[in-house]
């Protein structure tokens, strides 16, 4: 595994959580990749990927699940917000590409790290 490509897929999701913050990336033992959150908090996973949509599919799965907790203005809130619903959009691997989607209606919102707004 390549840390620079978890990186690089981190800085798409924040992008995409409305999230100016830093999350440091390292490779430990037993191929897990740890997280580094800015209020101190860290996360142990195995990222395992084939392709870069099931990459970042599993970078958002991580991210999103604590984003609430570690970024202060984000408690509450759904991100990234789905349009006209009080949930967050889901990451889903559809066609081999990583997508923010509907939980409800499963519609395709965009691609992750390619949010409106984002600056992806």
């Amino acid at each position: 595994m390549n840390v620079e490509d978890v990186r690089v897929a981190v800085r798409r999701v924040l992008a995409d959580l409305g999230a100016d913050a830093r999350i440091d990336v390292d490779l430990v033992e037993d191929g897990l990749t740890q997280f580094a959150f800015p209020d101190g908090g860290t996360h142990a996973s195995r990222v395992e990927f084939e392709t870069e949509g099931d990459l970042l599919v599993a970078v958002a799965d991580v991210i999103q699940n604590d984003v609430n907790f570690w970024l202060p203005d984000a408690w509450g809130e759904a991100r990234p917000p789905c349009p006209g619903h009080p949930h967050p959009a889901n990451p889903v691997l559809l066609d081999r590409e990583a997508w923010w989607v509907c939980p409800q209606t499963g519609d395709r919102l965009a691609r992750i790290g390619e949010l409106p707004g984002s600056g992806g």
